[in-house]
Formats: C-alpha cells, structure tokens, sequence
C-alpha cells in the first residue's frame, strides 16, 4: 500500500425534507474522513477507506476540494506500528 493515510476535515452538505419558512440554516456541519488518498486532481479528493488483497479498492469518498477545510497527512513513528 504506497498510498498515503490523510485526514480531511470537510463541510458537508445537507438536506431539509420538510423546509418551512422558519428553519434557520444550519451552521457548518465538518465531516472528518480518513483513509488512503488514491488521487487528487483540480476539483476533488478522492479517498479510500479500505484496501482490497488484490490491490484494488473500495469504499471510495469523492470529497470536492471547494469544501474541504484541511487534508493533513497522517503519519506514526515506525515503533508505534502494530503488525497482526
């Protein structure tokens, strides 16, 4: 897996089933996704969260970058890795 861990922090969108006139918007919901950042290209980040024995993988997130906060990528010291 060459790929590396990030962390986006992102505002996600909404939806009102019933809007009456009185709802007041909400304030920014940020959404935290983690997982293996497979691409990013001019508009999105494109996030996987798990990683398939033949190397492929699912479970993709296609986060548009004009909502992201922050990307930050995760790293641990090579002690604290835990192999099973």
């Amino acid at each position: 897996m060459g790929q590396p861990i990030v962390q986006v922090v992102w505002r996600d969108a909404y939806f009102d089933f019933d809007r009456d006139g009185n709802t007041e918007d909400r304030d920014d919901y940020l959404v935290t996704t983690f997982g293996c950042l497979l691409n990013e290209d001019a508009k999105f980040y494109h996030i996987a969260s798990e990683v398939l024995p033949d190397d492929n993988y699912r479970a993709v997130t296609h986060i548009p970058k004009v909502l992201v906060e922050s990307c930050t990528e995760l790293e641990r010291k090579q002690d604290e890795r835990t192999t099973h």
